[in-house]
C-alpha cells in the first residue's frame, strides 16, 4: 500500500509545486496512521510548499486505511539541503524515505537498479481522479492530467524509454 501512497503524493505534489526518527517541527509520530517518509530539498524555494502539500494530503486521506489497523496517513518530511545527485544514487538503498524531492537526479541510474516506482497512472489520470475510490472527485474541478500540463521538453525528459513515467 505504500506504493499507492507514493503515487498519490507524487500526483498531489506534481501539480501543486511544478531515516527520519520523528515528524518535522517536533511533532510526534502517530502510530494509528501510516507514515510516509519524505526527503525534500531545502534550497531554492524552501519547504513551505511541502507544508501546504503535506496538510492537504493528510486531510484528503484522513479516513483511508493504507495498512491494517491504521487509518489516515502522516507525512514525515525531512528537509535535506546537502543531498546531491551522486549522494542520493549511492545512499538511496539505505535511506528510510519512500519519496524524494530533489534538484537533480539520475533517473536512468535509479531505474536500472529497480529503485523507481512507475507513476505513469498518476501522471496520466485527471488530477481530480481519486486513486482510493477509482472515481473522479466531484469536489475537484481539475480535469486535466499532469501530462496534459507538461511542455514537450518536460515530457521528453521524464517519459522513459520503457514508456513509463
Amino acid at each position: 500500500m505504500k506504493k499507492n501512497l507514493v503515487m498519490l503524493l507524487a500526483l498531489i505534489t506534481s501539480f501543486s509545486a511544478f531515516g527520519c526518527g520523528g515528524a518535522r517541527g517536533g511533532e510526534s509520530v502517530d502510530k494509528s496512521k501510516t507514515q510516509l517518509n519524505v526527503a525534500t530539498f531545502a534550497g531554492g524555494f524552501g519547504t513551505s510548499w511541502m507544508d501546504a502539500v503535506e496538510k492537504r494530503f493528510e486531510e484528503k486521506y484522513a479516513n483511508v486505511s493504507f495498512e491494517p489497523g491504521k487509518t489516515g496517513v502522516q507525512i514525515i518530511a525531512q528537509p535535506v539541503r546537502e543531498l546531491t545527485n551522486e549522494q542520493l544514487v549511492l545512499q538511496i538503498d539505505g535511506m528510510d524515505h519512500e519519496v524524494f524531492f530533489t534538484e537533480a537526479i539520475s533517473y536512468y541510474e535509479l531505474q536500472s537498479r529497480g529503485l523507481l516506482y512507475d507513476i505513469s497512472e498518476a501522471v496520466t489520470k485527471p488530477l481530480n481522479w481519486d486513486f482510493v475510490t477509482g472515481t473522479t472527485d466531484a469536489n475537484d474541478p481539475e480535469t486535466k492530467s499532469i501530462q496534459d500540463k507538461m511542455t514537450n521538453s518536460v515530457h521528453t525528459e521524464y517519459f522513459g524509454a520503457n514508456g513509463q513515467y
